[in-house]
């Protein structure tokens, strides 16, 4: 039985629903779910067992399902975190700062009405998941970490959504205590897991970083292969992108995916890759090498110790690498000249017919697409 640790990111949550969906395939059982933030909400939806109501949510959601403002306010705050901050002018910077000191921060009105509709506090109660999340309190001046009983029952949904209280967004009027984003405090609530005793943990996070090592306990952490946007830019298309980002990473961890960079169905083995290169002929070998060998020099051997090591190089790629992962690292640099879509699963066949180009004579794209067709056979 695992416990399962969802990461605060705002908008860029939907990762963590691809995740989901890998979770479901592999057949992994969870015992516990704690997340902060966007991970508290997505972790509720995971215990109540709503996977299809997650997906529906996450493509649903907009920058106008989550504020209540007007259509030139939302469109001016879109076009902050699609194009970036400088990107916009100053008098709407004015607006939305009047806006938020007239209101006491945006009404989310619209996320806490679909929050409250998806939310079934019996259901989460008697689910037989531990479920916990953190959050902070604003009258206490303190951070919480709870877990579903030590909530007053009917009261969830207040704790839950405060959990997802960023700075900038208006408080619940309809209850006393002010909450603020749990983040602030643990973004990514491990120990959580660990103080409940679970000792296998899949935590899944929403940001590229150093992931912290904790001892005796096995963690298999999930992260997104690339930045998954703003925080705050509710976006379908986003959520799209970053919700099969989350699935493929999480078959990766789990070997059901192969690649460094990109995704792939199938791989050669070793044995197959070195089988492949020793039926080169003197000629193959020569047109692959470039100026890399002599005349004289056209061996099998040579193609091992100096042809692949010096295309690497060329690459600027490591030169100490598994056969395997030379394979890879050789197709994904092809892939990426080319601008071949990243987020989506290629099988080497598809892969390798999307780069067979005509590239410029003595060009490293054209030797090294000589060489992954030496080694892919």
């Amino acid at each position: 039985m695992y416990g399962l640790v969802l990461a605060g990111g705002g908008a860029k949550g939907a990762y963590q629903v691809g995740v989901w969906k890998a979770l479901k395939e592999l057949n992994i059982e969870i015992g516990l779910v704690v997340g902060t933030s966007v991970g508290a909400l997505n972790g509720a939806l995971f215990v109540q067992n709503e996977y299809d109501e997650a997906i529906k949510l996450w493509l649903d959601l907009k920058m106008d399902s989550v504020l209540e403002a007007d259509q030139e306010l939302i469109a001016g705050i879109n076009n902050i975190f699609s194009n970036g901050l400088f990107k916009t002018n100053l008098a709407m910077y004015k607006r939305i700062y009047t806006h938020i000191k007239a209101n006491r921060g945006f009404d989310i009105s619209p996320l806490r009405n679909r929050i409250e509709e998806l939310l079934d506090e019996e259901t989460i109660r008697k689910s037989g998941i531990d479920f916990g999340f953190v959050t902070f309190s604003i009258n206490k001046l303190k951070p919480l970490k709870l877990f579903i009983n030590d909530i007053p029952k009917d009261e969830i949904k207040y704790y839950l959504l405060g959990s997802a209280l960023v700075p900038g967004f208006a408080q619940d009027k309809n209850y006393p205590t002010k909450f603020i984003d749990g983040g602030i405090y643990d973004r990514f609530p491990i120990s959580m897991a660990i103080d409940k005793g679970y000792k296998k943990i899949i935590a899944v996070e929403t940001k590229q970083k150093k992931l912290k090592k904790y001892k005796g306990v096995d963690i298999t952490f999930i992260q997104p292969s690339e930045d998954l946007g703003s925080f705050l830019y509710f976006n379908k298309e986003n959520s799209i992108r970053n919700l099969e980002m989350g699935y493929l990473d999480a078959l990766k961890v789990y070997g059901k995916v192969f690649g460094i960079d990109y995704f792939f169905e199938d791989f050669k083995t070793e044995s197959q890759i070195i089988k492949s290169i020793s039926k080169l002929t003197t000629k193959q070998i020569k047109d692959m090498s470039g100026d890399v060998l002599s005349e004289n020099n056209y061996s099998l051997k040579n193609v091992f110790e100096k042809v692949i090591p010096k295309t690497l190089q060329k690459l600027k790629v490591a030169k100490s690498n598994t056969y395997q992962e030379t394979k890879f690292l050789l197709l994904e640099h092809l892939l990426k000249y080319n601008k071949i879509e990243r987020v989506k699963t290629y099988t080497l066949a598809e892969a390798l017919s999307m780069v067979d180009n005509d590239y410029p004579i003595q060009s490293i794209e054209g030797y090294t697409l000589k060489i992954l067709k030496c080694i892919l056979g």
